[in-house]
């Protein structure tokens, strides 16, 4: 499963864009939501949407089916083939990202492959005079018993575990 990242690149001045701004003429603010909610579904849908999907997109914003037609349609804001629409700078954005991945997935391999050589992580096993680290009790980890030591000292004597200090305003 690929992990796709939570933000996606976009111009720093759209909303000054001739194209944007008739759809904020036409539809108020509500037009460039509807745009920029359209945008976040082509990037999570991989680069395109059916022309179906309009009516779902309305219906998720609670807005009417015919104004995310119109911003999808009647601004040139995205190309279509009669089925499905998207954004060629989108697309571009997203065959970048695909194009960065598979770099940093190939230098993964080479570097494993550099490290570890042929053999796969199956093939490895833990050298047999260590032992995985597994906290079952004090007895592996005496450091946390001491502090536990000493916490049940500081309560048996009446000392708080965090001293409070009043607020003191500055002078």
């Amino acid at each position: 499963m690929k992990k796709d990242t939570f933000y996606f690149p976009h111009d720093f001045g759209a909303r000054n864009d001739p194209k944007l701004q008739n759809v904020l003429m036409e539809h108020g603010c509500e037009g460039l939501g509807i745009f920029w909610c359209v945008v976040e579904q082509i990037y999570e849908q991989g680069g395109s949407l059916p022309f179906s999907n309009c009516k779902s997109i309305a219906f998720a914003l609670h807005v009417e089916c015919k104004v995310v037609e119109s911003v999808v349609n009647d601004f040139n804001l995205f190309n279509n083939d009669g089925n499905v629409f998207w954004s060629e700078s989108i697309r571009c954005r997203l065959n970048k990202r695909d194009e960065i991945s598979e770099k940093r997935r190939e230098a993964g391999r080479r570097g494993w492959q550099k490290t570890f050589g042929n053999s796969s992580a199956n093939d490895r096993q833990m050298p047999s005079n260590q032992e995985p680290f597994v906290r079952q009790d004090e007895t592996i980890c005496p450091a946390i018993k001491g502090n536990e030591m000493k916490l049940n000292k500081n309560k048996e004597e009446g000392i708080p575990e965090k001293s409070q200090k009043r607020f003191s305003p500055p002078l």
